[in-house]
C-alpha cells in the first residue's frame, strides 16, 4: 500500500434553480404591514453532526443578518413531523418555507398548494410542482472524479472498491454511479460493493459496514453517510485503507487515509435562495438540463433515461396535465424505471402513458421490458386501454362483453405486467 498520497482534491458541487418559478406576488399588504420584517423557516431532519444541514442553519443565519428577517429552524425525527411543521409555520404566516432535504419534499409537495401567499423552496431535491423552488446539484460530476482518483490511489493493489452511503435510492444515485463510472474510467476491470447505514447520523454502523467491506478486499471505500461518514474515517485509520469525505473538506493531517471530499456547499445555496427570494425569484420557469453528455457528465445513459422520460411525460414539461413521474431503481433486480400516478385515468388512460414512454425509451435505444400496477386498480382504466390494443391488433372483440378475468388475461399479456391478477382490481375487492 502507499505511503503517500499523490493527490488531494476537493470537488464542489454547482446548486442550480430547477423547476418552476412562482409568480411574484402583487403586495396586498397596508404599509404597516410591509414594515413588518419577513419571516423564514427551514425545516429539516435531526441535525446532529451532518455538516450538509449544520451549513443551512449557518446560512439561514447570515442571511438573517443581512435581510433582517426573522428565521426560524426546526428538526423533524419522520414523515409526519415534516408534514407538522411545514404546516404549522404556512399557518403562522411565514413568508418562506424551506425543506432541507429530500425528506421534506413529499410533505411539502401536499401543503403548498393550500397556501398560495406562502413561498416554497427545496435544497438537494426535485418535484413536480410549480409552486415549490427546487435546488439540485450535479453530485455525480464530483463522484465521478471521486472516483478516479480512487483508482489512481490504489492503483492496481485492488480491483474491488466499496462504497457506504445513505440508502439504495435517490439520496444516494448519483453518488453512487458517479464514483462507478469514475473508477471504470481508470479501471475497467473494477467490481464494487455497497452497503446502506439507512441513517444520517450513525458512525457506529457505518464503521461495521467500511470494515465489512475492507475485509472483502476493498482498499478504497467511498463514504457517503453524512454524520455516519466519522465512523467511516476511523476505520480508515485503524484498517488502513483510503475512503474519502463528503458535504465539507473532510481531509485531515492526522488521517492520510480520508484523500480527498466532495463539497457541497449548502450555506451559499441557502444564502442564493434567499438572495433569490428578496429579488423576486429573478430565474427563468425552465428546468435546467444539468446532466448533458452522459460520458463527459459521470452517469451512465441507462441510469439518467428514466428521469428524462418522467420529464418529458410530467405536465410542468409540457407533458400530461394529470401525470406525477419520477425516476426510480429496483437495485435487487438489476433495473431502473419511471414510476407514475396517474390522477385521472379518463383523461389519461393507461396505453396512452405506456405507448409514451415506449416512444421516448426508443429514441435513446432502450426497450421497455415490462410494467407493474401498484395498488387497486379500477375495472375501467383497464378495459378502456385494453379497446387501444385490441384496435391496433385489428381485433374486433368486444371487451364490454368480456369478463373481469378475461380483461385481465389480456392486459397482462399487452401491457407485459408483472405481478399482477384479478384479485388487484378494484372492484373485485367490494
Amino acid at each position: 500500500m502507499k505511503k503517500f498520497l499523490k493527490a488531494v482534491v476537493a470537488t464542489l458541487m454547482a446548486a442550480s434553480l430547477v423547476g418552476c418559478s412562482p409568480a411574484k406576488k402583487e403586495s396586498t399588504s397596508t404599509s404597516d404591514d410591509s414594515a413588518k420584517p419577513k419571516r423564514i423557516a427551514l425545516v429539516t431532519n435531526k441535525v446532529g453532526t451532518n455538516a450538509f444541514l449544520t451549513q443551512m442553519i449557518e446560512g439561514l443565519k447570515d442571511s438573517a443578518t443581512k435581510y433582517g428577517f426573522e428565521a426560524s429552524n426546526v428538526e423533524c425525527s419522520d414523515t409526519s413531523e415534516f408534514s407538522e411543521n411545514i404546516r404549522a409555520y404556512a399557518e403562522e404566516g411565514y413568508d418562506l418555507i424551506i425543506g432541507g432535504g429530500w425528506e421534506s419534499s413529499d410533505p411539502m409537495s401536499q401543503i403548498c398548494d393550500e397556501f398560495p401567499n406562502t413561498d416554497f423552496a427545496l435544497i438537494d431535491t426535485e418535484v413536480d410542482s410549480d409552486r415549490i423552488k427546487c435546488i439540485s446539484y450535479n453530485e455525480q460530476e464530483g463522484a465521478y472524479l471521486i472516483g478516479a482518483l480512487a483508482a489512481l490511489t490504489v492503483d492496481g493493489e485492488s480491483h474491488l472498491y466499496g462504497g457506504v452511503h445513505v440508502n439504495e435510492g435517490p439520496g444516494s444515485w448519483k453518488y453512487r454511479y458517479g464514483f462507478m463510472e469514475g473508477v471504470l474510467s481508470q479501471d475497467p476491470t473494477a467490481t464494487f460493493v455497497f452497503n446502506y447505514v439507512g441513517s444520517y447520523n450513525d458512525p457506529a454502523k457505518a464503521k461495521t459496514l467500511a470494515e465489512q467491506e475492507f475485509a472483502q478486499g476493498a482498499k478504497f471505500i467511498n463514504a457517503a453517510t453524512a454524520g455516519g461518514d466519522a465512523g467511516i474515517f476511523e476505520a480508515a485509520k485503524d484498517k488502513m485503507f483510503y475512503t474519502s469525505g463528503q458535504d465539507t473538506d473532510k481531509t485531515d493531517p492526522s488521517n492520510p487515509w480520508v484523500v480527498s471530499s466532495q463539497i457541497k456547499d449548502t450555506y451559499t445555496t441557502i444564502m442564493k435562495i434567499i438572495d433569490n427570494y428578496y429579488n423576486g425569484w429573478n430565474t427563468t420557469n425552465e428546468e435546467k438540463d444539468n446532466i448533458g453528455t452522459p460520458q463527459s457528465r459521470g452517469i451512465p445513459t441507462w441510469f439518467i433515461l428514466p428521469k428524462e422520460i418522467a420529464k418529458d411525460i410530467r405536465f410542468s414539461s409540457g407533458g400530461f396535465r394529470f401525470i406525477q413521474a419520477g425516476p426510480a431503481e429496483i437495485l435487487d433486480k438489476g433495473f431502473v424505471q419511471v414510476t407514475m400516478n396517474i390522477k385521472d385515468y379518463t383523461k389519461n388512460p393507461i396505453y396512452r402513458i405506456m405507448e409514451t414512454v415506449k416512444m421516448e425509451a426508443k429514441r435513446w435505444g432502450v426497450k421497455v421490458t415490462g410494467c407493474e400496477i401498484i395498488g387497486a386498480t379500477p375495472f375501467a382504466a383497464l378495459a378502456d386501454s385494453l379497446k387501444y390494443y385490441l384496435a391496433c391488433d385489428g381485433i374486433k372483440d368486444d371487451v364490454d362483453a368480456m369478463s373481469m378475468e378475461k380483461v385481465v388475461e389480456l392486459m397482462i399479456k399487452y401491457l407485459g405486467l408483472t405481478d399482477f391478477d384479478v384479485k388487484k382490481v378494484l372492484e373485485a375487492n367490494i
